[in-house]
């Protein structure tokens, strides 16, 4: 049994975590070809306790870093790699309606499935999720732009062996309050010390929670003006909600991520997009503000939010890193 309370978690990265851990783990128990024990055993207010055994935290994990290998086509070559083949395709000019040829490079590419998120998406006209591509090209590009950090998508994508959440079940059943290295693969704007040369560091039961905040961050894409008054999108706007309602939150946050717009804007969805990066707390508060009502009605309201921090985050490159984008690259196509 591993039990989390709120109001003893340091951030609202943390605390958003807890609040995914119980969405993920609600998710996981639809899949009918489960083994191990994995589940809520109660969820109020201000707490959370699971119930979990190795194999049960294994098939979390399974689950959280699911990918797969799919094929892709750019226009320009990535760095250091030779694509698997070239394809011609025919491509008409918007303005003048004439079609030509041209090549594109084939490449197979990793994937995030974000199946949570995927169920959240309820897609546009045509099909497409674009909430989704737009999660999984956060995460690839930015929140595990460093290779290294890949690892565990990409061998779950091969169909290799993980024993990543067997690794997690052992440290938090035998020295879950000892502290550990806290990297930005998990918190965002961490590193391995601070300006005054101290360790940043955490304890293991709390990191652990880090791996779910993912699930439930709102993302949005400011925009700029160039030089040639053209709108580009310039990185992702995260908005971390800071829980104060465990259970109301797990409750509302389903809704809250199901009533946003399937339409695109570009290759993003519409209501991702934003002027500033502030304007995306604004949304989210916005947002959960009506479902709250729409729930409650004339009783008095409990918001299940204190506040909700923003994070503009931007992966800086002289050139485009192709290998490490998903949906978001503007030589994809």
């Amino acid at each position: 049994m591993l039990r989390w309370s709120l109001h003893e978690l340091p951030s609202s990265q943390h605390r958003a975590g807890l609040a995914g851990l119980a969405l993920c783990i609600n998710f996981l128990q639809r899949r009918t070809d489960r083994r191990g024990v994995c589940e809520v055993r109660s969820i109020d207010h201000e707490a959370l306790e699971i119930a979990v055994n190795q194999l049960g935290m294994q098939e979390l994990f399974d689950d959280v870093y699911a990918a797969s290998e799919e094929e892709t086509l750019v226009k320009v070559k990535w760095p250091k790699r030779e694509p698997k083949r070239i394809d011609t395709i025919d491509v008409t000019d918007e303005k003048s309606g004439t079609t030509r040829t041209e090549n594109r490079f084939v490449y197979d590419k990793v994937v995030p499935a974000g199946s949570l998120i995927a169920d959240q998406d309820k897609g546009a006209v045509n099909g497409t999720k674009y909430w989704l591509k737009l999660w999984q090209g956060l995460v690839w590009s930015t929140l595990r732009g460093v290779p290294a950090t890949r690892k565990p998508d990409i061998d779950r994508a091969k169909k290799l062996t993980v024993g990543d959440g067997a690794a997690a079940w052992c440290e938090l059943a035998e020295s879950p309050d000892t502290a550990i290295d806290l990297p930005s693969t998990y918190a965002i704007g961490a590193q391995a010390q601070s300006a005054e040369n101290a360790p940043i560091r955490d304890r293991v039961r709390n990191r652990f929670l880090l791996h779910f905040w993912p699930f439930c961050v709102a993302i949005y894409v400011p925009t700029v003006l160039t030089r040639e008054l053209k709108r580009e999108f310039v990185g992702y706007a995260l908005a971390m909600p800071d829980v104060a309602v465990l259970d109301t939150f797990v409750r509302d946050w389903q809704a809250v991520a199901r009533g946003r717009g399937g339409e695109p804007d570009g290759y993003v969805p519409r209501d991702a997009v934003v002027a500033v990066a502030g304007e995306a707390g604004l949304d989210v508060v916005r947002r959960t503000e009506e479902i709250v009502a729409l729930a409650q009605g004339k009783a008095e309201t409990r918001f299940s939010l204190t506040a909700v921090d923003v994070f503009h985050v931007e992966k800086k490159a002289k050139t485009c890193d192709c290998t490490a984008s998903i949906a978001c690259c503007p030589c994809a196509g």
